[in-house]
């Protein structure tokens, strides 16, 4: 009898809905047909590339053209992104992927895509403007722009600062001449790291001469002509 009412219970359980496979366009979560609703479970991958299933709990435009922003949870309950300092707790579709040294790389297909938070550097720089899919010359961007975010000056994806830094910087496509001039000139930043180094972000977590030391290259005059020179895509600025 006890094993009749175990077949009859397992016959009866409602069957675990599939998440629904997910495709990237131009910062844009697809489904088989259209955006996913809130409440759908979904299957995407993030940083790391690894498969993962999260439930949409919102989806709304960021504020700068084609940007898209999505509350995700795990499915076990809980934000799968932490809040940032703008209060936002949201994530991007982002196409392409990032290879072992922390280099963008394109999409091959609209299955290529990772999702990313906004309190990330990644997050930061497209909604800073670095959005790939806009334009080709923004796929460089975005790589030197979170090399500079991370301050990974050898481009190995080492990153030399911490949370909280104030920096300020300018490129000539998205942001020309934005940086200002009142704090002390950084680093010029290209998709490889930096290209040449006037000081340290943070020196409690490292010295320029310690830098220098582990990337002689970035040794020298380090001015934002000297780092256009050497192919700077941005400059910053920031405290000493």
């Amino acid at each position: 009898m006890r094993r009749l009412l175990l077949v009859l219970t397992l016959l009866a359980a409602p069957a675990l809905a599939e998440p629904l496979a997910v495709t990237a366009e131009a910062g844009r979560l697809l489904g088989a047909e259209s955006e996913p609703r809130p409440g759908q479970e979904i299957l995407a991958r993030g940083f790391s590339g690894a498969p993962m299933r999260l439930v949409v709990t919102a989806a709304r435009d960021a504020g700068a053209p084609g940007i898209r922003l999505y509350e995700l949870d795990r499915p076990e309950g809980g934000a799968w992104c932490n809040r940032g300092p703008d209060g936002q707790a949201a994530a991007l579709a982002i196409p392409g992927h990032w290879d072992e040294r922390l280099t963008w790389v394109p999409p091959a297909g609209p299955a290529d895509f990772h999702l990313s938070c906004t309190a990330g550097a990644i997050g930061k720089c497209v909604l800073a403007g670095y959005a790939p899919w806009r334009g080709a010359a923004l796929g460089p961007l975005l790589t030197a722009c979170v090399r500079m975010f991370r301050a990974d000056y050898g481009g190995d994806g080492q990153s030399w600062t911490r949370d909280g830094m104030l920096i300020a910087w300018e490129d000539e496509v998205v942001h020309p001449g934005g940086m200002g001039t009142e704090m002390p000139f950084e680093a010029g930043w290209g998709p490889g790291g930096a290209v040449c180094l006037a000081h340290a972000r943070v020196p409690e977590v490292a010295t320029r001469e310690a830098i220098l030391a582990r990337y002689p290259h970035l040794a020298g005059d380090c001015d934002a002509a000297a780092a256009r020179a050497r192919g700077a895509l941005l400059l910053n600025r920031s405290q000493e």
